[in-house]
């Protein structure tokens, strides 16, 4: 029986090169797995609907095929969202400061932009907020408790608009950063 692979070692070869491979070169890599891996896909998804009209979209032949489709698909996904953190510039930290910064994406990894999140501290008093841009990308430049000596820790939770959970609660000394990807079904506040 054969077992199957999760984790770094189940990555397709060119992405696995990929993160290996700095940034520019990375994301040069990237885009041509994309490239590569939508050819796949497309090839897959014929070979697919061909199978499923041979032998009948309930054949095991058919749902085997779709299957390898659907895996594909993740992959896919995977592989485009990795582009796209490629894409975003790592921020420097402040001293008085803990920056959480990232992208709001719904359960396929697409961008949500127009998103409200907001920094509380732990009697729930908003310490900062800021709303989602056109690429799903936010920063939240969290300001230290006033007083607060090096190293101290500090707690605060990152909210989403149209939520009634935390999406996280951070324990954390200032001068530092996060990077965070918020999966979300939360819809854009209206501007108005």
């Amino acid at each position: 029986m054969k077992t199957q692979q999760t984790g770094p070692q189940a990555l397709p070869g060119g992405l696995k090169q990929a993160i290996a491979l700095g940034s520019k070169s990375r994301r040069d890599a990237l885009n041509l797995t994309a490239k590569t891996w939508d050819g796949r896909l497309a090839a897959l998804t014929a070979e697919q609907a061909r199978l499923a009209a041979k032998y009948g979209p309930k054949s095991s032949r058919a749902k085997g095929a779709q299957i390898r489709v659907d895996m594909h698909q993740a992959l896919r996904i995977e592989i485009l969202a990795e582009l796209a953190r490629t894409s975003m510039k790592t921020l420097t930290p402040v001293q008085n400061q803990f920056i959480v910064y990232g992208r709001v994406l719904d359960k396929n990894a697409n961008a949500i932009p127009g998103v409200a999140l907001a920094a509380l501290d732990a009697k729930g008093a908003k310490l900062v907020e800021a709303v989602s841009d056109p690429s799903g990308a936010f920063e939240l430049d969290v300001p230290a408790p006033a007083g607060l000596e090096a190293g101290v820790i500090f707690t605060f939770k990152v909210m989403m608009a149209n939520t009634r959970t935390a999406a996280e609660t951070f324990n954390v000394p200032a001068g530092g950063l996060a990077y965070r990807e918020y999966v979300t079904s939360a819809q854009p506040q209206k501007r108005g």
